[in-house]
């Protein structure tokens, strides 16, 4: 983004009154001054962007990774592995996308993200009797026109079952997506196998920490090994709902630290799009038992559209193309981060495509110590 530009508002946070107007730049300098947080170790600026850039710039960036050009995974939905079971044996990049699929085999996906089709009568052909008289003809043009106006009844029911369906997903979804999450496990169990962070396949020891702020924005911090005081990406979040969509699907804007004070900027065409999955009654829901989450449970699947979106990094100085998948249930928080250069090279993400695996921490448990700058425990594997 261009510096002279002014830095663009989230939009829901206009007032059409003063009184308004204050409450929401109250919001957001609150949001931008809990991104910089008393416990960051390093200037604002320096927080705005991944530092897993610099890491997978300096251990893969050799020569060697350089001429090879890794392919750029799918957008969701347009490939699917073999199997739909063992996703760390499918093709690792068509993966990321995979998992989504695996835990929801019937979302859309994006499909309907720019679905706002009329009913019936706009731009298709009436269909009548083939002995119709051009009377009868005419009337049914003109019912199929009048059912296919904003003010019809077919429209309005259409619009409030939208409404109705993206509130409740948007309730639901906010109800999920705070409190602490963190993928010690996973790297426990990698460490085991000998995987260690970067091209071996493990995972870095993550930390997500998402608390609330206004009716609808987050503020998200991610740090590295359970210290507090090591955070290496803040963001700001508002979530609202996509009334293009008939399955109540969510929209999610990123914003992140400009580095001056009490300001963020938004990353247009970044925007996750949430969709709910709930299994049937009768239904085995093998794709979670594939993936070890809970059966039969409610989760979203997060996208991004037309195949991720594109940014500078002030971290290595160049533009980036990012991609996201994520998986959000009551107890799991899943991400699938990755970003490629413009010559196609690995930047930053898991190689074997496997997502950050993060699960709800209980303070009362065994990762308590990650929410605080206690100590870690005897044993820590980083």
């Amino acid at each position: 983004m261009e510096s002279a530009k002014p830095t663009p508002r989230p939009a829901a946070l206009d007032a059409d009154d003063d009184s308004k107007g204050q409450a929401s730049e109250r919001v957001v300098v609150e949001a931008a001054a809990a991104l910089r947080g008393p416990a960051a170790s390093a200037p604002f600026g320096l927080l705005t962007d991944s530092v897993l850039e610099v890491k997978w710039l300096a251990q893969e960036r050799t020569e060697a990774a350089r001429r090879a050009k890794v392919p750029r995974p799918p957008p969701p939905g347009m490939q699917l592995p073999e199997s739909r079971v063992d996703v760390a044996q499918s093709d690792p990049y068509a993966a990321y996308a995979a998992f989504l699929r695996i835990a929801a085999p019937t979302a859309a996906l994006g499909a309907d993200v720019d679905d706002d089709a009329p009913t019936a009568g706009v731009g298709e052909q009436v269909q009548v009797d083939e002995n119709a008289s051009m009377v009868e003809i005419a009337r049914a043009r003109s019912r199929a026109a009048a059912s296919a106006t904003p003010y019809s009844a077919g429209v309005l029911a259409r619009r409030m079952l939208r409404y109705h369906l993206g509130r409740r997903n948007r309730d639901e979804f906010l109800s999920f997506f705070v409190g602490e999450f963190d993928n010690y496990d996973q790297v426990c169990v990698e460490r085991k196998e000998g995987m260690e962070p970067g091209a071996s396949g493990g995972h870095e020891h993550i930390h997500c920490s998402l608390s609330r702020t206004g009716d609808d924005g987050i503020v998200a911090k991610y740090y590295f090994n359970g210290n507090p005081s090591v955070v290496f990406r803040s963001r700001l979040y508002r979530v609202a709902v996509c009334e293009c969509s008939d399955r109540g699907l969510l929209e999610m804007s990123i914003y992140r630290p400009t580095g001056k004070e009490d300001e963020v900027e938004a990353l247009p065409g970044c925007e996750v799009f949430w969709e709910r999955y709930e299994p049937g009654a009768d239904d085995e829901d093998k794709g979670a038992q594939a993936l070890g989450i809970e059966r039969g449970a409610t989760r979203f699947v997060g996208y991004m559209t037309g195949g991720g979106c594109n940014l500078y990094s002030r971290e290595i100085n160049t533009r980036i193309c990012v991609m996201d998948d994520l998986l959000l249930t009551a107890q799991d928080l899943w991400v699938a981060d990755r970003a490629f250069d413009g010559d196609g090279n690995f930047v930053y993400g898991n190689r074997r495509g496997i997502p950050y695996k993060m699960k709800r921490v209980d303070p009362d448990g065994p990762l308590a110590w990650t929410l605080s700058d206690t100590p870690p425990p005897d044993g820590y594997v980083p």
